[in-house]
């Protein structure tokens, strides 16, 4: 009895402590009673997401299965429209084809006069400047012609112009006497040398200008000797070296006149001339 004392004792003092696990099973089944409200609350509204999603799932499914009714439609509308369209643009493509043929052959046809137009206008220049040149081949042959004209005048005045010359023989002239040239080298245009040959003394047979160039080789110390026209001095040639071989020149241009005379003299003294080509004459009508 007591040892029932005894536990009951012990039993009791732990009563306050069980107390508190009582309430604190309560406590933890109030929580637990809450947080299961709450996960119901939850999976309610999940619930109606879940409803509200799959109505929105099957409202989505209806239209698109509209929308693709529709698309179906037009589809088959717009392949053909586009059939009728595409054999439209055909029918157009060989309209404008057989447009551009036309065009092109009435472009080449007018290429082709045009073409044969400018072939004419090139054959009228052509013709033109063939005309001109024949006209310039025309003058030029008359300006070649009057040119061997005036040549074959000039030729035939140069063959008729006097050439001369001639050449000495040794001889020992005195003052008043002409030097001699009976050795005639070359004649052109002049028919009588007699005078010359004879006695030193050249008679003009046409009217013009004469070039008249003489040398005289000696060894006559201070020598001179004039050219004469018509016995007048018209050029004179002077040396003074002593004793030695030497040639003295001299040239004037002068004009003379039918039987107008030209000859050579000794100035003061007599003088030495050395012929052969030692002392030579030439007389040229230049004009």
């Amino acid at each position: 009895m007591e040892k029932d004392i005894v536990v009951l004792q012990k039993w009791l003092e732990n009563v306050p402590t069980l107390c508190n696990d009582t309430k604190h099973l309560e406590k933890a089944i109030q929580d637990n009673n809450y947080k299961l409200a709450s996960m119901k609350n939850k999976i309610n509204a999940r619930s109606q997401d879940f409803l509200a999603l799959l109505d929105m799932i099957q409202k989505t499914d209806r239209k698109l299965e509209n929308k693709t009714l529709r698309l179906t439609e037009l589809q088959n509308i717009t392949y053909s429209n586009l059939e009728q369209n595409i054999s439209h643009c055909f029918e157009q493509v060989n309209k404008m084809d057989q447009h551009l043929e036309n065009k092109i052959k009435t472009i080449e046809k007018a290429q082709n006069i045009a073409t044969y137009k400018a072939l004419l206008e090139e054959v009228h220049k052509i013709s033109e400047k063939a005309k001109e040149t024949d006209d310039n081949v025309d003058k030029r042959i008359l300006s070649l012609q009057s040119n061997q004209s005036n040549i074959t005048l000039q030729l035939e005045q140069a063959a008729q112009k006097a050439v001369l010359t001639a050449c000495s023989l040794n001889a020992n002239v005195s003052h008043g006497q002409a030097i001699p040239f009976k050795n005639i080298r070359t004649v052109h245009g002049i028919s009588n040398t007699t005078s010359l040959e004879i006695g030193g003394i050249f008679t003009a047979e046409k009217d013009g200008l004469y070039l008249i160039t003489v040398f005289i080789q000696t060894n006559t110390t201070r020598h001179s000797f004039n050219i004469l026209k018509n016995n007048i001095i018209i050029a004179d040639a002077f040396s003074s070296m002593p004793g030695y071989y030497q040639t003295t020149s001299t040239s004037i241009i002068e004009r003379l006149e039918v039987n107008d005379t030209l000859s050579l003299s000794p100035r003061h003294f007599h003088i030495y001339v050395f012929g052969g080509e030692e002392s030579c004459l030439s007389i040229l009508q230049v004009q």
